[in-house]
């Protein structure tokens, strides 16, 4: 294991990565902040030079004043954001920026109401038909739409979409495979008809396939570069675009910017559905939040991904001119994840103890601004099954009777693993550093070590880390996307190599997936909940507000629909 301090550390030396911290945050400085100085090293403090910064500005400022290849400005949306993207391969997408990429570049059959999130719209499918018992889902193709290739779109590059992503089976493809059985569940009736019979009934399959991950591709055009060595094609699809959607992919320099423009061709137009404003969208990769700062004020970028809440809430007291902030709820959060193999966690009073012990309203109101909303169990703000009710607000004295009562009164040490970045809205280390700070009052030395996140993605595949402080996501937007990521012991990506177990959960979760009954769902959830808060492994943090920060003229943000991965780039404009 890479032991840093505030250093991106990537097991992969051919990428090249950014350091994190220093000049780029600098919020009123709370006492916990003095902890910051644990991690200087050698004498070498961990912020970005004013020369390396200006340097980016540079860079960037030519990129963007150099990469329109249309000659139209009133066109073209850039916008910063600050992760890197590995791949554009619809079935291989981790970051939630690739997702929104391929969600721009592949057309789904369905997907979410903007207006409803429980509501679904057509795409490539103009209508549908459930069975009674809701297993069988038939789906009536629209005719004529063509893949960027010329290629027209049938239920045979659905059903090679569905069966490609579910028998490779990447870590973090959505669960399709447990619902739907690719050989003997998808049946082609025509050229435009294609029917799927689930394993189990399940409510959510429509909002299933209403994700980037769904996105059709070109069988045809795909078929030559699957090979032996890559079975999937996914080498190609890593840099290309074979989708009919309402963007296709220009140019991608890694790490700096990656150019869409418009589908020419794109079939949409015609009904209506998913119609780009824009002739060009250009995404560059700015890690720092004070550089988009500057570009978002200068005008070289026009929406800013990834500033700080602490700027996003200046600019609402202290408004600026031509610059708006707009507030999206998503379904994104983050949790203090205990490993229970490593001893102390296995006492459940412990992991209790710790749920307790955690200032959330400080983090929620003062750190993040009022960026977020209080999340303590695995169910998100507006899924079947939330509650409103706190679980485990912070309770200094019942955290410090429990660690009394625990196998470990006079407390413990143990090290927690971050990532890089700016987190759900401070940087990681902000978070765990006043995280640290209430541990300690019970007793616990919380000891921060901060990783690139590929390094991260391997603790957490492999179950090899003492505790994470990492992303809550979910696979799609209902309850049973968010179990089936890190609510479920047995099978979750998250869980099951952490050890954590708990039959009822599993049982429970299985009951809720198959009922229809949208009260009776909520209330199985609610015992979830319940059980979660008694014994789970999670500390849940927060459920975060997306602040984003735009020029005044972009309009179309009533469109988006929650959740970033499905960002709708087609529906924004400028006038």
């Amino acid at each position: 294991m890479h032991r840093i301090s505030l250093k991106s550390h990537s097991g992969d030396s051919d990428k090249k990565q950014t350091e994190e911290g220093g000049d780029r945050y600098k919020p009123k400085r709370p006492s916990y902040f003095k902890g910051l100085e644990n991690f200087i090293k050698g004498g070498k403090q961990i912020m970005i030079k004013k020369t390396l910064v200006f340097v980016v500005v540079v860079l960037i400022g030519f990129f963007v004043t150099t990469s329109s290849g249309l000659g139209k400005e009133q066109a073209t949306l850039t916008y910063g954001n600050n992760q890197i993207v590995r791949t554009l391969d619809p079935i291989k997408t981790i970051c939630v920026e690739s997702m929104a990429l391929v969600w721009n570049m592949y057309d789904p059959l369905v997907m979410i109401d903007p207006a409803d999130p429980e509501k679904l719209k057509p795409v490539v499918a103009e209508r549908w038909e459930v069975s009674e018992n809701g297993k069988v889902w038939t789906f009536y193709l629209r005719k004529g739409i063509k893949f960027t290739t010329g290629n027209e779109l049938t239920a045979k590059d659905v059903a090679f979409s569905l069966k490609r992503g579910i028998e490779a089976n990447y870590p973090v493809y959505p669960p399709y495979g447990k619902f739907l059985d690719p050989d003997k569940g998808i049946k082609i009736i025509d050229d435009y008809t294609i029917q799927m019979t689930l394993k189990v009934p399940f409510i959510g399959w429509g909002k299933l396939l209403a994700r980037s991950q769904a996105g059709i591709v070109d069988s045809k055009a795909l078929k030559p570069h699957m090979t032996e060595e890559d079975p999937y094609g996914s080498n190609y699809l890593n840099d290309h675009s074979l989708g009919s959607g309402p963007f296709k992919l220009k140019e991608w320099i890694r790490d700096q910017k990656i150019i869409l423009v418009r589908n020419e061709e794109y079939w949409g137009e015609k009904y209506g559905i998913r119609v780009p404003k824009i002739d060009q969208l250009v995404d560059l990769n700015v890690p720092e939040p004070t550089t988009q700062k500057m570009m978002l004020e200068r005008g070289d970028i026009d929406v800013a991904m990834e500033l700080s809440v602490d700027m996003a809430a200046q600019y609402e007291k202290n408004p600026v001119p031509h610059i708006k902030v707009v507030r999206v709820p998503v379904f994104i959060g983050t949790s203090i994840l205990m490993n229970p193999s490593y001893p102390p966690f296995a006492d459940p009073k412990v992991r209790k103890a710790i749920r307790y012990a955690i200032d959330y309203d400080s983090i929620t109101n003062e750190l993040l601004k009022g960026f977020a909303i209080r999340m303590d169990e695995p169910i998100y703000k507006g899924f079947v099954g939330w509650q409103e009710k706190v679980w485990y607000g912070y309770d200094l004295e019942k955290a410090k009777k429990l660690m009394a009562e625990s196998n470990y009164p006079n407390g413990f040490s143990f090290t927690i693993s971050i990532g890089t970045g700016l987190g759900v809205g401070v940087p990681w280390e902000i978070l765990a550093l006043k995280e640290k700070e209430d541990l300690a009052k019970i007793g616990i030395d919380m000891k921060i070590e901060q990783y690139d996140w590929s390094v991260m993605d391997e603790q957490l595949f492999s179950g090899n880390y003492q505790a994470q402080q990492n992303w809550v996501g979910c696979f799609f937007p209902d309850t049973e996307g968010a179990m089936s990521l890190f609510g479920r012991p047995a099978t979750s990506v998250v869980l099951k190599p952490n050890g954590w177990k708990c039959q009822a959960v599993d049982e429970l979760a299985d009951i809720a997936m198959i009922e229809s009954d949208p009260v009776v769902r909520a209330a199985i959830y609610h015992a979830i909940n319940e059980i979660f808060a008694e014994l789970g492994p999670n500390a849940f943090i927060l459920q975060q507000v997306k602040p984003i920060v735009a020029r005044s003229n972009i309009k179309g943000f009533e469109n988006i629909t929650p959740g970033l991965e499905v960002f709708n780039w087609w529906a924004l404009y400028k006038k």
